[in-house]
């Protein structure tokens, strides 16, 4: 089964074009600038002042997804999830209602940054959620981690089983960028390890 992931994502990934994601058009002229490991999509992002919440465009999200299958061996998508804005009150009366899967928070409840419902397939971002650096896309990666893990039925011994993958995938990303879930979320490894093991 891996060895099928791993033949049908490089022959995927070879058939696409080179992508040049631009969230916005920088005035700053800082701009960073990725080719996603064992893809030929690259990812440029260019911060810019005043920029609206947008969600990520299809080509970003294929992107994603195929990357999380080549490097975690996931099953890949055969559709992409849905993507919405939500303010965190809403979005923690999802996870509350119990069908929500993940939901995580830099310190608390207020500080809820996405969660991923399984039964709709849906990804709810913040409403402030801008996409033009490496930690917001950081946190689509995480959530999308969890729709491949949804969507190829995937079983866990608990939910924090199920972070633990979406954690590492978050991590690498940032990796690429040269930055990690510490200094960009203040998660650092002790708090890591109690939200990625199951409760005793």
């Amino acid at each position: 089964m891996k060895a099928n992931v791993r033949g049908w994502c490089r022959s995927a990934a070879a058939m696409m074009l080179v992508l040049a994601f631009h969230p916005a058009q920088a005035q700053s002229g800082e701009t960073e600038h990725v080719r996603l490991p064992g893809t030929h999509y690259d990812v440029v992002l260019e911060q810019a002042a005043g920029r609206h919440a947008m969600p990520p465009n299809a080509d970003l999200m294929n992107a994603i997804s195929i990357w999380l299958s080549l490097s975690f061996e996931l099953p890949p998508a055969t559709q992409p999830p849905n993507v919405r804005f939500a303010a965190p009150e809403a979005m923690l009366a999802l996870r509350y209602r119990g069908v929500a899967a993940d939901h995580w928070a830099v310190s608390g409840p207020a500080d809820i940054m996405a969660v991923y419902d399984d039964e709709s397939r849906t990804i709810y971002l913040r409403e402030d959620w801008r996409g033009d650096t490496a930690a917001d896309l950081s946190i689509v990666v995480h959530e999308m981690a969890h729709h491949l893990q949804n969507v190829a039925s995937l079983r866990f011994p608990c939910n924090e089983a199920r972070e633990k993958q979406a954690f590492e995938a978050q991590d690498q990303w940032l990796a690429l960028f040269g930055k990690d879930l510490e200094t960009e979320f203040g998660l650092d490894p002790l708090t890591l390890l109690v939200r990625t093991n199951c409760p005793l």
